[in-house]
């Protein structure tokens, strides 16, 4: 088990450390989103080129987390999860003096590889700080960081932007990091290798059935939420006349909310199960994202559907990582990483499929898009829960 600096019955300290590091992570991949006008009128380059920056990372995370369990597999997770938050601050150094756009995007590619050491990490390290019992808990802590990111990182970042500048903005970002460094280095002692991972493994659990499916359950979710995440503020003015200032207060409380469900779910999953957890999540964000859709009649029952749809939606990343964290002992990192892609992989393709519905089905059709990936979701997660555990 890893080793905090706290003797604590429950390690509160080392846990909220690994979620600062979540937090750093979910900042830096999402901090461009509230900077788009900023650096566009700066450099001169168009919205739609800014925003790649976030696709630029996810796919750069999605490469390195597997792969970099194979490269790294001579590091210390804890070293592993250092190098990781080192890079995090050095690319937002990058990005907040980039003279152009060209050395911006090569900023981006730094922190997807500085992110996809550092949450593989957070998971491995914090599914080992308690016993099997508390351990949903323990990851619906570390995963919190995520939540608070969305919530306070980006509107944290746009604000900050507008104030001082873009460039400033991102500088701090990378003093945070260098402060969650110094905090994992103060509260997480983990000395444990990883496993001696090669690409082999890589493929033979993702055509496994048990792993594989587990792994695709969390990116169809990702990709399902997306779908109309990804639009959901020209939807909301479209279909229900709101204005754009009232759509910021609609995604404040949506962000709300969902720190409501990841603060609860630890609890449930200890309680019922992770397996249960993730489809009771599923069906729970259907139920939000169908009010959203045209249950709502009004903007205010929409407002309810997208709270409904936060909460549950943000219930599912704790246990799918209670779940995969267990699924083989000797390849716990791996399974890890291999689930921290799928997730950013899913918003990539979340975001791509989006603007596909949009333009060649209308904007209404956004919801019934997520909620056919949810169902996919739950088949597909139960595909995998059938199968007995094969992986050693």
């Amino acid at each position: 088990m890893s080793e905090v600096a706290a003797d604590d019955a429950f390690p509160w300290g080392g846990l909220l450390a690994l979620a600062f590091g979540y937090f750093m992570v979910g900042t830096s991949s999402l901090c461009v989103i509230g900077l788009v006008p900023v650096i566009s009128a700066d450099l001169g380059i168009a919205a739609p080129d800014i925003a790649i920056l976030v696709t630029v990372f996810a796919l750069t995370f999605a490469i390195v987390a597997p792969a970099g369990q194979v490269v790294l597999k001579r590091f210390s997770r804890g070293k592993i999860l250092l190098i990781g938050l080192a890079l995090l601050a050095f690319g937002m150094v990058v990005a907040a003096t980039a003279p152009n756009y060209e050395v911006l995007f090569f900023s981006r590619i730094i922190l997807g590889i500085g992110g996809a050491l550092v949450s593989p990490m957070c998971s491995a390290i914090g599914s080992e700080m308690t016993p099997a019992h508390s351990q949903g808990k323990a990851m619906s802590v570390v995963f919190s960081g995520l939540a608070f990111a969305t919530v306070l990182g980006v509107p944290m970042s746009a604000y900050l932007g507008t104030l001082f500048g873009w460039r400033i903005s991102m500088a701090l970002i990378g003093v945070l990091a260098l402060v969650s460094f110094a905090i994992v280095v103060i509260k997480v002692r983990d000395s444990k290798s990883g496993s001696a991972t090669t690409f082999e493994h890589i493929f033979s659990m993702m055509f496994q059935r048990r792993a594989g499916f587990a792994v695709l359950a969390a990116l169809i979710q990702m990709a399902a939420m997306f779908c109309t995440y990804a639009l959901i503020a020209p939807y909301l003015i479209a279909r229900y006349g709101i204005t754009a200032e009232l759509v910021s207060l609609y995604l404040m409380l949506y962000g709300i909310c969902g720190i409501i469900g990841n603060v609860f779910v630890g609890r449930i999953s200890d309680s019922i199960g992770p397996t249960k957890t993730i489809v009771l999540s599923c069906v729970g964000s259907i139920v939000g994202i169908l009010f959203v859709w045209g249950l709502g009649t009004t903007a205010t029952l929409a407002l309810v559907g997208m709270c409904i749809w936060s909460a549950f939606g943000m219930m599912f990343h704790a246990p799918q990582q209670h779940r995969i964290a267990n699924m083989s002992d000797d390849h716990r990192g791996l399974m890890l990483a291999l689930n921290a892609a799928a997730l950013y992989l899913g918003m990539s393709l979340g975001a791509w499929f989006s603007r596909t519905v949009f333009i060649e089905m209308g904007y209404e059709f956004l919801p019934l898009a997520s909620v056919i990936g949810l169902l996919f979701c739950i088949a597909t997660l139960l595909i995998s829960a059938w199968e007995r555990p094969k992986i050693s």
